[in-house]
């Protein structure tokens, strides 16, 4: 299993869907392949990659706060 987010990495990852609307993670994997990432953002390109990107949703996030016991799972 993945590690989950750390909160600042969340954050990031927000700010960039918010600023780029419903096309995020096309404008998110550009922007790392053409290298105008940095911080937290290239961070997360360098230790997850763009298949994490695929299937990431933002309504993940705070799921992956609860253990599987708490969730029920």
């Amino acid at each position: 299993m993945t590690k989950p987010l750390t909160t600042e990495e969340h954050a990031a990852i927000t700010a960039y869907a918010l600023v780029h609307s419903e096309n995020w993670k096309d404008e998110l994997l550009a922007d790392w392949m053409e290298g105008r990432t940095q911080g937290v953002l290239q961070h997360l390109f360098n230790t997850r990659g763009p298949s994490w990107l695929a299937d990431y949703s933002l309504a993940d996030w705070p799921l992956s706060l609860f253990s599987s016991e708490q969730r029920g799972a």
